[in-house]
């Protein structure tokens, strides 16, 4: 279509409505070109949607974990925001959170061991919360922190019973997780087996949120009475 058929087109859409009422004008134009208004909205609603969800706001990640063969519901995920905020210097639980990502990990399963070994030492997960079976086939990785690095003497010793070891030589035991069953946290999950972990991958970096979180989980083991 050439400037002189769009010239005419346009003369000649003027001059039919230049003898019709507003009323005529409405329903002409509604009749040749409504369903050109409609798309042209709905594209216009799409376009302002998709710039939207792309400015807007996203939550800032405190703490990024994982949960290896453990089920956490929505609602614990969100309580566990809650209540370690306070402890990690966060202050607003509807602009910060906790995240928790699924995994499983099976005794045969190399190639998700090897996944998550990239993971741990690449940084991705903060905390690692799983069940017994994890924790045996982790724990070779080398991918844990020292916790007698992280936390005070004080509480190693008072929580002593709570940690699983790592064995390194004839003499040495090294602490890498702590067991939090029967806890409210724990309490909310679903695993297999009879108990459930944290620990933490070697992350230079956020070793600071290491004694906190596990300030939090003080709290947690204080309910169980232990």
């Amino acid at each position: 279509m050439n400037e002189k058929h769009v010239d005419q087109g346009r003369r000649s859409f003027w001059k039919t409505m230049a003898g019709m009422t507003w009323k005529e004008r409405a329903k002409y134009y509604w009749y040749y070109y409504g369903k050109y208004t409609i798309i042209g909205l709905l594209l216009l609603i799409m376009m302002g949607d998709i710039i939207y969800q792309t400015v807007k706001e996203k939550p800032e990640v405190l703490l990024r974990g994982t949960a290896v063969n453990v089920k956490m519901p929505p609602e614990m995920e969100r309580k566990l925001t809650d209540d370690v905020l306070p402890y990690i210097g966060g202050e607003d639980p509807q602009r910060q959170v906790v995240e928790l990502a699924p995994n499983v990990l099976a005794t045969a399963d190399f190639q998700m061991r090897s996944v998550l070994r990239t993971k741990f030492q690449g940084g991705a997960y903060d905390y690692v919360l799983m069940d017994q079976t994890a924790l045996d086939l982790i724990v070779p990785m080398e991918s844990f922190a020292d916790l007698s690095l992280l936390i005070s003497k004080e509480k190693l010793e008072k929580w002593n019973e709570r940690f699983a070891y790592v064995q390194t030589d004839e003499d040495t035991r090294l602490p890498v997780a702590i067991n939090i069953t029967g806890t409210p946290l724990a309490e909310g999950c679903t695993y297999e087996g009879e108990y459930i972990y944290i620990a933490f991958p070697v992350i230079e970096s956020r070793a600071d949120v290491v004694e906190p979180f596990f300030d939090y989980l003080t709290m947690e083991l204080l309910t169980t009475g232990d």
